[in-house]
């Protein structure tokens, strides 16, 4: 069965309406799987596509999250002004489902995309409006120590429970620490300049 809604994020309120027709070029795919760079067999990052592609996630807090992410991108920077984040509902179906690859935070922010948006435009009904807290895309970026293809699974969830509450109940935890009995991340542990 396949997924009715879609969820993408925005810094910006574009209108209750909007139609995306722009993307960006990311991580190649070959039949929905990223193709990593290798050199000696080590992972060296990603191979970028030729084919611009507009990306969504499958759930709100999945697309809050991953706009955040790029909000806050730094390895653990807590310097980042509050932030308005608009989350638009999509429903035309995604050509890419990335939510099944180990690889990267793909599956974490459940992320699907769309090829040639110039091309074929998404239209989309804005669903949310969220305002956060500079802490909160500091502790978004925490997930992401040390900076890398990796994430801290439990911190990462602890933080898209506490957006996922935020939507549903307009109440974002105090202490997400205490509200998900998680520990939060020590950036000097990961990051010696912090230490």
């Amino acid at each position: 069965m396949t997924q009715e809604t879609y969820y993408h994020a925005s810094g910006i309120d574009l209108g209750k309406q909007f139609t995306f027709d722009e993307g960006g070029f990311y991580e190649r795919t070959t039949n929905g799987v990223p193709e990593m760079k290798l050199i000696g067999g080590e992972y060296c990052g990603w191979k970028h596509s030729e084919t611009e592609q507009f990306c969504a996630s499958k759930s709100p807090e999945a697309a809050a999250f991953a706009k955040l992410k790029h909000i806050a991108e730094g390895g653990g920077n807590t310097d980042t002004a509050p932030s308005q984040v608009f989350i638009y509902e999509l429903t035309k179906q995604p050509d890419v489902d990335l939510t099944k690859i180990a690889a990267g935070d793909f599956a974490f922010i459940e992320e699907v995309r769309y090829d040639s948006p110039s091309e074929n435009p998404i239209d989309g009904t804005r669903c949310h409006t969220l305002e956060f807290s500079n802490k909160v895309a500091g502790d978004v970026d925490l997930a992401y120590l040390p900076p890398g293809p990796y994430i801290i699974d439990e911190w990462a969830e602890a933080i898209k429970d506490a957006i996922r509450q935020y939507i549903n109940t307009g109440e974002y935890p105090t202490d997400v620490c205490r509200f998900s009995d998680t520990a939060r991340p020590d950036i000097g542990a990961y990051r010696p300049e912090y230490a």
